[in-house]
């Protein structure tokens, strides 16, 4: 299975069918990742973990957003939340030089024979660049 990424922020995998799963009930596995750079091993792959994102699940069917929990993901960009309670969720991650980052509504359920075969969220971060020059508009005549 081929992916193409173009100019995409999120996308969600899930396991080929040989190898798929029911996830476990309440359980949300999320690794954040980035387009690995010119100068990184070829062992890392085109995408490569990023340590220190900050990943939050909110629930997705409420007035308002709920914080249901936050963590920051490990040296290989994963981060894992578990006991969450049946409901919709989204997910957010950011991270300091990089887009802010959001997937959902996806369904949690506390019933294994239910829950969605998804083996884990992956969330393509893409750096943003500043710049301090400022132009101006060219003067009308």
């Amino acid at each position: 299975m081929n992916l193409k990424i173009i100019a995409i922020t999120a996308f969600l995998i899930t396991p080929s069918p040989m190898h798929a799963q029911v996830s476990p009930p309440g359980k949300i596995d999320v690794r954040v990742v980035a387009a690995a750079r010119d100068d990184a091993p070829r062992a890392a792959g085109p995408m490569v973990g990023i340590v220190g994102a900050y990943v939050e699940v909110t629930k997705a069917d409420s007035p308002s957003t709920v914080l249901v929990a936050r963590t920051i993901t490990d040296p290989r960009g994963y981060a894992h939340f578990e006991h969450v309670p049946e409901g919709n969720y989204m997910i957010k991650a950011q991270l300091s030089g990089y887009a802010d980052v959001s997937i959902g509504p996806f369904p949690v359920h506390d019933r294994k024979e239910t829950n969605p075969h998804i083996s884990e969220f992956w969330v393509l971060l893409n750096p943003v660049a500043f710049s301090d020059t400022i132009q101006s508009a060219p003067q009308p005549k």
